[in-house]
């Protein structure tokens, strides 16, 4: 009939069709469910409890702005309902709007003084804001009111984990209990025991996150580094490589990844891919412009390397250490003094951390150093040293000089008689060992360019061992270890060099496992060298290194380390490589190094510089530049600035004179002379 109005639905259909709709909902049915509660509200717009429902249901469904709009509808017909208030805040937080969030938690606060889970979300929001303090208090008031909530727990020791590491191991553990099922807090107690050095604790809770939710990028990111420290590193890396594989947007496997084959030195190009994927999605991460300009210069882009370093200069917490990697790129000449003056504004500003001002430092040090200016180089590098060293334990001369008599004592020329079974006659190892900054790098280079010859870089294999008995003991396991090692870096080539310089500590156990393998002893100028350390920020914490009595002091006991080698050792077992005569004469002193190794000549490991491997250590520059003589005799130029260094230099002339009155003595009593 037309003139009649449409019959209104029963409110016992609309009940029935609400609870339909809810169970629905309840059920993840949300097309039917969302169907139901509209047709409800059709008939009912003012519906309170189908307009919370709906905005529930949008909110889950990622339909945001449909969520707040019915939930502020239900917020304004009950102004004091703290609950959907609290709702409010839950669907502006999914949308991102952390800060209106955080204004209707605080409204539903205000209506129920101890609602927790209001308190909790405030919390979140107070966090996603930038203010740890606030969040803090929430997390707090949160926990104290509802103890038993997993999630507080969790988020509480999330945020205390720099500033109270114990009362975050506590809030995580406390989460873990109450919630059995729980991932979260297990990847963030894991992180936070790999930064308080505890990998194997770390690396237990760890797998358990991983066990309960096995794609958690996270997590497997966690525990990939944590079994790389644990020195299980295939494990570890094919861990990060699940956690990339599992979110193509996660950068810290992918950080981790580039890090771990930058480290070893294996595969630049696949480093390279992973950081400019990083970059793909944070185009702003300075830590991964830093790595990408890294992996660069290690691979002998010098020019890109710079160019992406120049940015990193301008601004932001890098700068320090931007600066110093972009004066590393190139030499620098009297075009260039606007640099100097820049970077030493920029380090005379008081409010400057310490952990840029250190290689900042460093930075303005090799600048003046390149444009001949040692006593301004000495002043800045004097000033970087100061400030390193306080950053370390002192340095230890006893303990230092009691390990070098120790190892002295214990190989002796009757040590290697009693060579164990398991000794191998393997003549792949080429060890190429010496002080820091004594030509190892320059000397690995031009063997790596042989093609007999796999460079394996610092390969830190050796154990801390010294004495005899220890290696006896482990003989058969640290030989099958360290062929695996090498044998990683190159299945085929018949020598895989070993250019740890450390390993001058471990020659005894190395000579008597490996008995055919042959030493390069690489030897500088001690005052040359001594200088070199001086000027260089190592990435490694060589207490020594920053102080000049303590490098003196350092290299003195090497010279009786080195000496001793050379009279146990059995003759043809280690070569002198001095770096004065390897500068002076390359070609000379290639020959004799290959005509050592067993190698036939081949004149490509005079064009080493161009090899495209990467090269971790401090020398990676030096080592792509043809050889020239001009870096031996430097500290002669730098004489009138050094203080303990100086003393090298003394006692270099007054050996030289003493050889010199030696010869011209002996000459005078040979036969024949008068």
């Amino acid at each position: 009939m037309s003139g009649r109005g449409r019959k209104a639905p029963h409110p016992a259909d609309m009940e029935d069709l609400l609870l339909e709709a809810n169970e629905a909902h309840c059920a993840g049915d949300f097309a039917t469910a969302e169907r139901g509660y509209a047709e409800v509200l059709a008939a009912s717009p003012g519906n309170f409890v189908v307009l919370n429902l709906l905005g529930a249901l949008y909110g889950q469904t990622g339909r945001h702005a449909e969520a707040i709009t019915h939930l502020r509808r239900a917020a304004a017909l009950r102004p004091s309902d703290p609950e959907i208030r609290r709702n409010l805040g839950v669907a502006c937080e999914l949308a991102d709007d952390f800060a209106q969030a955080a204004e209707h938690y605080a409204r539903a606060i205000a209506l129920q003084p101890r609602y927790a889970e209001a308190h909790f979300g405030l919390g979140v929001c107070h966090e996603q804001l930038g203010r740890p303090e606030e969040a803090l208090a929430s997390y707090r008031r949160a926990a104290a009111l509802a103890p038993r909530h997993a999630p507080t727990q969790n988020n509480l020791g999330s945020l205390l984990s720099e500033s109270d590491p114990a009362g975050a191991e506590a809030a995580l553990r406390r989460a873990m209990a109450l919630d059995a099922t729980y991932p979260e807090p297990r990847n963030n107690l894991g992180a936070l025991l790999l930064g308080l050095d505890r990998a194997e604790e770390a690396a237990a809770v760890l797998a358990e996150a991983v066990a309960l939710r096995p794609h958690y990028a996270d997590a497997l990111s966690n525990l990939g580094t944590a079994l790389c420290r644990m020195g299980r590193t295939a494990e570890g890396m094919a861990r990060l490589c699940a956690a990339a594989a599992a979110d193509p947007t996660a950068t810290p496997p992918r950080l981790a990844l580039a890090g771990l084959l930058m480290e070893r030195a294996t595969d630049g190009a696949e480093a390279e891919r992973l950081l400019r994927e990083v970059l793909a999605v944070e185009p702003g991460s300075a830590e991964a412009r830093l790595r990408l300009a890294q992996v660069l210069f290690q691979s002998g882009r010098f020019a890109e390397a710079g160019a992406l370093l120049e940015g990193l200069m301008q601004a932001g917490p890098d700068r320090g250490r931007a600066s110093l990697a972009y004066v590393q790129t190139r030499r620098f000449e009297e075009a260039d003094r606007p640099l100097v003056a820049a970077l030493e504004t920029f380090a005379a500003d008081a409010a400057l951390p310490g952990e840029q001002r250190i290689p900042l430092l460093f930075a303005i040090g090799k600048l003046h150093h390149d444009l001949g200016d040692a006593r301004a180089a000495m002043r800045a590098f004097g000033a970087g040293n100061a400030l390193k060293r306080a950053t370390l334990p002192p340095f230890d001369r006893a303990a230092h000089a009691a390990f070098v008599d120790r190892l002295l004592a214990a190989w002796t020329p009757g040590t290697f008689r009693a060579r164990p079974a398991a000794a191998s006659g393997s003549r792949r190892p080429l060890l190429i060992v010496g002080m820091m900054r004594s030509g190892t790098t320059l000397v690995e280079q031009m063997l790596a360019a042989h093609p007999a010859v796999a460079a394996g870089g610092e390969r830190s294999f050796w154990p801390s061992c010294t004495a005899a008995d220890a290696v006896l003991q482990d003989s058969a396991a640290l030989v099958e270890g360290y062929l695996a090692d090498l044998g990683g870096i190159s299945p085929d080539a018949p020598h895989v060099t070993d250019k740890m310089p450390h390993n001058i500590y471990w020659l005894g156990p190395i000579h008597l496992l490996f008995p055919q393998a042959r030493v390069l002893h690489c030897r500088r100028a001690a005052a040359d060298t001594g200088l070199s350390i001086y000027r260089t920020l190592f990435a490694a914490p060589h207490e020594f290194a920053y102080d000049q009595d303590d490098i003196a002091f350092v290299l003195r006991c090497y010279d009786r380390l080195a000496a001793h080698w050379r009279a146990v050792l059995p003759a043809g077992t280690m070569l002198e490589v001095p770096y004065e005569d390897l500068v002076a004469a390359p070609e000379a002193m290639a020959r004799r190094m290959l005509d050592f190794c067993g190698l036939p000549w081949d004149q490509r490991v005079l064009d080493h510089t161009v090899h495209d491997r990467m090269i971790r250590t401090a020398s990676a520059w030096q080592a792509r530049q043809p050889v020239y003589a001009g870096a031996a005799g430097t500290a002669r130029r730098y004489a009138p600035f050094l203080g303990a260094l100086g003393t090298l230099l003394d006692e270099a002339d007054a050996s030289a004179a003493t050889a010199a009155v030696t010869s011209v003595t002996t000459l005078s009593q040979a036969p024949g002379v008068g």
